[in-house]
């Protein structure tokens, strides 16, 4: 069964983007755990051959791609790769633990990637401050870690176009009452859809399709 429910809000989807867009540049030197872990995610998808100017011994709040910091207090806030255009599943690029020691972390974009495969890190439940988690258009495989249940701040979450498998957990929706944009379509994903989708208040689209979900 095929389900989508859109309502247009293109301006309104767009506004993460404009706010980490304009974040003020860091006046504080990158926070030693941040940079271990985000040094870990880049051994991690080393063989994309992504992250050049992450050098260990320069400031990732001023200098590296894709990373912007609290002015303040110089820990890291957001993480957005670049999109590469060929999709080639590879056995070799997976997604580091590591990105669960971000604990100030608020967005999180590493779709159209096209190449991160195997399973999505339970360690991610631990964002407790993220808003924002974008893994669409990769080759990330298995069921979705029930420990994201925990994000009770995450607005939008998107997870298409991947190889995710197995049911959706009936404890993920439980205590998310920000979210508001929900995409699992184009997945391997099937059973019934869990009712706790009704707890989602804030919810305004829902995208499902291409998957083997029914109603009970």
């Amino acid at each position: 069964m095929e389900i989508h429910i859109q309502t247009p809000l293109s301006l309104i989807l767009l506004l993460p983007f404009f706010f980490f867009t304009f974040l003020p540049l860091s006046s504080q030197a990158c926070h030693q755990v941040d940079r271990d872990a985000l040094l870990d995610f880049k051994h991690s998808i080393n063989p994309l051959n992504l992250l050049q100017s992450w050098i260990p011994s320069t400031d990732c709040c001023s200098t590296w791609d894709g990373i912007a910091c609290d002015p303040s207090s110089g820990r890291v806030v957001q993480v957005s790769l670049p999109v590469l255009s060929d999709k080639v599943c590879s056995m070799n690029v997976t997604l580091s633990p590591s990105l669960g020691n971000l604990s100030f972390l608020q967005f999180l974009d590493l779709s159209d990637l096209n190449r991160l495969s195997g399973p999505i890190p339970p360690e991610l439940g631990k964002l407790s401050r993220l808003s924002y988690l974008y893994l669409s258009n990769n080759c990330l495989s298995g069921e979705i870690p029930v420990s994201l249940g925990r994000l009770t701040r995450l607005k939008i979450l998107h997870l298409s176009w991947n190889l995710l498998s197995g049911s959706v957990p009936s404890a993920l929706f439980h205590s998310m009452p920000l979210l508001y944009d929900l995409d699992l379509s184009y997945n391997n994903l099937f059973g019934v859809i869990p009712s706790s989708i009704g707890k989602l208040i804030s919810l305004i689209n829902l995208e499902l399709q291409s998957n083997r979900f029914y109603f009970c």
